[in-house]
């Protein structure tokens, strides 16, 4: 269906909200939710535009037509942010008369320097037994780099691609920061002609005492007159841009002193036509997001209207004391905006809060990888003994022994998703999560891949964690001794071969490496040679092999097919830990 019937199929709906509802949780109202939410009438839901316009009007139309009351007025907070830069007035670098045009980068405030270039290689943290930046200044002396305009070269020795470690090591971040160990007066990327950069995924708040910095594409310019330690002038100027959200929020009773709340949030914006971050870059197909996070939403807004019609139906169903709030947050997409302005707002108060539950990427569920829950040690035992029963009572009965999702718990109470702004503010917090897949962040993220029995059992849990929240004694927060890594919330398994090259145009995965001790090196599987199908998942370039990585598991034997010269070939393979 075109984008403009839809969109007036959407419009059509949103005056009464109209459709196969029920005052029950159902998939049939699960279904007619996320089909809304994740259909490309809605663009992606952006912050900031049109279409997250229509997003707000749906979930503030839900929320009226189930009776719930409005938690900010007229159900909208709005926020303002920071949200990337544009140039203005004069941006260059001059050396010895030649002005070269250059991109301001905002991690610190616009100004003007004047000093000497030094070239710092790569400027990259230690790596592989060298410190660039640490071994100039052990050669012509401690403070050398001070006050100067250091040079620093696009990527790392080993290229742009590698493993998280070190992608993260060649970051622009990652060099920033470690330069500013030599207070340097400002530092200018190189970038290579053609290479794009993308400015908004860089968010640091600009300082005025912090090195200024910029890039330009212009190398061999700069690079010749670095190594002659030139004089030059480099003038940054920019404006930050400031952009606004609104969180959504509606509470089951009217807000009023004394009542203890438990919270159930999570995000309703994602990517547009694609954000720094997101897999194909800006513009472009629209990126529907349908776990991430219609999933979640479309959770928060179906049980809203049945926790509703459950207290109409029966005051005793939550005690008289107890108010729920069902909270959607903007701007996650863009750094937690939404959620961290919410916890510093006047409209929260953490002493009567008993809980918040988070529901992100909740339209997954797999019986391969589980239920990720964290935040078990964000308060005392009775917190992880009321989600334990409370999944006993919901997504136990309604899955075979053979067919059941483990419940896995994960230790912590921060990570990349919203219940971290509450957790920081000193409350117990609980969060669901099916778990990454190869459609992450992809347009492909969309409605038929969303497991809607696994989605009705999370709303039914969710409903249970609440309902036991409400009556027993509230959790005591505390301070949780470990948090997770970053892969913690990612895949847990990787393949260990080094793709040769990410065409799409091939008729399968190109091999370019084999990791040293990995266990498909044992096949022989070597450069050169094209996988083409590992279990039953047919290989085509790498987002197949993240499809198949998504549900696979250490210490199973793998059937692999690769062609080399024409003849295709088989053996089978186990997998390694992304740890090893």
């Amino acid at each position: 269906m075109r984008a403009g019937l839809l969109a007036l199929f959407v419009a059509l709906l949103l005056p009464a909200c109209r459709g196969p509802l029920s005052p029950e949780i159902t998939e049939n109202d699960l279904k007619y939710h996320l089909g809304i939410l994740s259909s490309d009438a809605l663009e992606g839901r952006m912050t900031g535009t049109p279409a997250m316009q229509r997003t707000m009007d749906y979930i503030e139309k839900a929320y009226r037509k189930a009776g719930l009351h409005p938690f900010f007025p007229d159900y909208r907070m709005p926020f303002t942010f920071r949200d990337g830069m544009e140039a203005r007035g004069v941006n260059r670098i001059t050396i010895d008369g030649q002005s070269i045009t250059t991109v301001p980068l905002p991690f610190a405030a616009p100004g003007r320097i004047e000093s000497r270039l030094v070239d710092g290689g790569f400027c990259l943290p230690a790596h592989k037994g060298v410190d660039e930046l640490a071994a100039i200044e052990n050669e012509k002396g401690a403070g050398f780099l001070e006050g100067k305009i250091l040079i620093c070269r696009r990527h790392g020795p080993d290229g742009e691609r590698g493993e998280r470690t070190y992608r993260n090591l060649i970051s622009f971040q990652s060099k920033y920061e470690n330069a500013k160990r030599f207070k340097p007066a400002a530092l200018l990327f190189l970038k290579g002609k053609g290479d794009e950069l993308r400015t908004e995924q860089l968010r640091e708040e600009a300082s005025s005492s912090a090195p200024r910095a910029a890039f330009t594409s212009e190398d061999d310019i700069v690079l010749a007159a670095a190594k002659q330690n030139a004089e030059a002038v480099l003038e940054i100027d920019f404006a930050a841009l400031e952009r606004t959200g609104y969180n959504l929020g509606a509470s089951l009773r009217p807000i009023a002193p004394g009542q203890r709340i438990i919270y159930l949030g999570g995000h309703y914006d994602h990517l547009g036509h694609g954000l720094p971050g997101s897999s194909m870059g800006p513009m472009g197909p629209i990126y529907n997001g349908a776990d991430d996070n219609a999933s979640g939403t479309t959770l928060i807004l179906e049980l809203a209207a049945a926790m509703k019609a459950k207290l109409n139906a029966d005051a005793a169903y939550l005690p008289a004391d107890v108010n729920v709030v069902f909270l959607n947050f903007d701007a996650e997409e863009r750094g937690l905006f939404g959620s961290s302005r919410f916890v510093e707002s006047a409209a929260f108060d953490p002493t009567s809060t008993i809980a918040m539950i988070n529901v992100d990427m909740v339209g997954r569920l797999r019986q391969s990888r589980g239920l990720f829950i964290q935040g078990m040690d964000t308060a005392d035992p009775s917190l992880k003994r009321i989600v334990e029963e409370a999944y006993a009572a919901s997504v136990h009965g309604l899955y075979s022994d053979e067919e059941r999702p483990e419940a896995r718990w994960m230790k912590g109470g921060l990570g990349p998703s919203d219940h971290a702004s509450f957790y920081r503010k000193k409350v117990p917090v609980v969060f669901l999560f099916t778990g990454s897949h190869g459609e992450y962040h992809r347009p492909e993220d969309d409605y038929p891949l969303i497991n809607f029995k696994g989605l009705y059992a999370l709303t039914t849990l969710s409903e249970q964690i609440i309902r036991r929240l409400a009556f027993a004694p509230p959790p005591v927060f505390q301070q949780v001794k470990e948090e997770p890594k970053r892969n913690d919330f990612d895949f847990k398994v990787r393949l260990g071969i080094i793709p040769g090259s990410y065409d799409t145009g091939m008729p399968g995965l190109l091999v370019g490496g084999v990791v040293e001790g990995a266990p498909i090196g044992r096949t022989g599987i070597k450069d050169g040679d094209i996988i083409v199908e590992i279990g039953t998942q047919k290989i085509r370039d790498i987002h197949d092999l993240m499809r198949f990585l998504n549900d696979a598991r250490t210490g199973i034997s793998y059937p692999v097919k690769w062609i080399r010269n024409g003849v295709t070939m088989e053996a089978r393979t186990e997998l390694m830990s992304v740890d090893d």
